[in-house]
């Protein structure tokens, strides 16, 4: 299923942005081959995770992942300028004038579409690579025992190790948890990317998480 949207991502891509709006060569040619390229990282970065060991594997990650947060960018925003190209031809055509020509439209909607993925594509980027934020969330329970009030649990989720973290990432954010001096850690899933074998050096780090209760 995720192969297939993938599949759709692309082609809505490459027919939207290159060929509706009739872009002329060269370009259509490169920009054709920049989409086919990114096509072609989806497909090869599952087989990279897990035959081949950091940090050569993230030569295929690194264009995949980016690939994949901008196609699915594009498809929200080819959708939503879909959108707004209906409501806006039916409103001028209601109110008497014409349609606009097909081909400028999609250049319009194209060059739109380009502008805002850039800049949300950069801006989730940024934030990505970004440390992890420490959210601190305090609960109340009426039945929970006394001598334990004020028991502080630290909870690592969707931390992905592979292709865009690495053992770095892992020590920093064990460094980080064992500052907080917690009761109790619970990693609660998505702990790496790709096979446990060939990134176990990059998360050895996380051995070294301490709470007074355990991991």
């Amino acid at each position: 299923d995720r192969q297939q949207l993938h599949f759709r991502q692309f082609f809505a891509a490459a027919r939207r942005l290159v060929l509706d709006p009739g872009i002329a060569e060269p370009a259509r040619s490169a920009l054709l081959g920049v989409i086919y390229l990114g096509l072609a990282s989806l497909v090869a970065q599952p087989i990279a995770e897990r035959l081949i060991a950091p940090p050569w594997n993230r030569l295929v990650g690194w264009p995949a992942s980016l690939w994949m947060g901008t196609a699915f960018l594009l498809l929200v925003a080819l959708g939503a300028g879909d959108l707004l190209r209906f409501l806006a031809g039916g409103v001028a055509y209601a109110a008497g004038g014409e349609l606009p020509d097909a081909t400028a439209s999609a250049r319009a909607q194209a060059a739109t579409t380009l502008g805002v993925v850039g800049i949300a594509g950069a801006f989730a980027l940024v934030s990505g690579l970004r440390p992890p934020r420490v959210a601190r969330v305090e609960i109340a329970l009426s039945r929970w025992p006394k001598p334990l009030d004020g028991f502080r649990i630290a909870q690592i989720s969707d931390i992905h190790i592979g292709p865009l973290r690495d053992r770095r990432f892992s020590a920093a954010l064990t460094d980080r948890v064992n500052e907080l001096s917690p009761d109790l850690i619970c990693v609660t899933g998505d702990l790496v990317d790709g096979s446990a074998r060939l990134l176990a050096d990059e998360v050895a780090p996380f051995g070294g998480l301490r709470a007074r209760h355990g991991v």
